[in-house]
């Protein structure tokens, strides 16, 4: 690989930690590939194509006639704009208006990242449906199980802690409308009194007068 370059029609993944030099191995192969007039397409996550060949440049990699000339084509993708498949129907539509030969992705971590990210969002749409399958086995007959629960909830952090504890881990912006559906059931402190109302041993009795 490294005395002829790659295999033509071959994906080749460069991995490895920061400034191990692998976006400089993509844009030397993107030069190569211009230099050949094969038409290249360079894309590139969360970066502008003016700051790619500027810091190519610096390492004696010069993308920048080739961009002016047609022969190579930049697109910068922000991976938190689009879906996974709305992106990759953009890129193959470049590909297509370019006819690329030849093409390098830089860098791939971020969007390796998002994807992992957007894996994980149909678990968490499906983690209500599921919590509420379990409230309803465990006899929740509730029409809305997950309200019950919330309420339940409300409930004990009011008679542990107080409304306003209950108002703040509910997340409720008045703590009236913690008031509406929750009671403070704090211990009021109250003061013995019954010692003064018992009779004093020197108490004197007044006999009652008949009208």
């Amino acid at each position: 690989m490294l005395a002829s370059g790659y295999f033509r029609g071959s994906s080749v993944l460069i991995t490895d930690s920061a400034g191990t030099g692998k976006s400089i191995l993509a844009g030397a192969f993107a030069e190569a590939a211009c230099l050949r007039k094969e038409r290249t397409f360079y894309i590139s996550f969360d970066e502008n194509p003016s700051e790619v060949v500027r810091d190519l440049s610096s390492v004696g990699i010069r993308l920048g006639p080739h961009l002016n000339s047609g022969v190579l084509r930049m697109h910068s993708a922000r991976t938190e704009a689009s879906s996974a498949e709305v992106r990759l129907m953009k890129i193959k539509s470049i590909v297509r208006e370019h006819q690329s030969r030849c093409m390098v992705v830089d860098p791939l971590s971020d969007l390796a990242r998002q994807i992992k990210r957007s894996a994980t969002l149909p678990a968490l749409s499906a983690a209500p449906a599921l919590t509420a399958l379990r409230l309803r086995s465990k006899g929740v007959a509730a029409h809305k199980p997950l309200h019950t629960l919330r309420k339940e909830f409300g409930s004990e952090i009011c008679k542990m802690h107080g409304l306003h504890a209950a108002s703040r881990a509910l997340r409720h912006s008045d703590i009236h409308v913690t008031n509406a559906y929750y009671t403070d059931s704090r211990a009021r402190a109250t003061t013995g009194m019954g010692h003064l109302l018992k009779p004093a041993d020197n108490a004197v009795e007044f006999a009652a007068q008949e009208a």
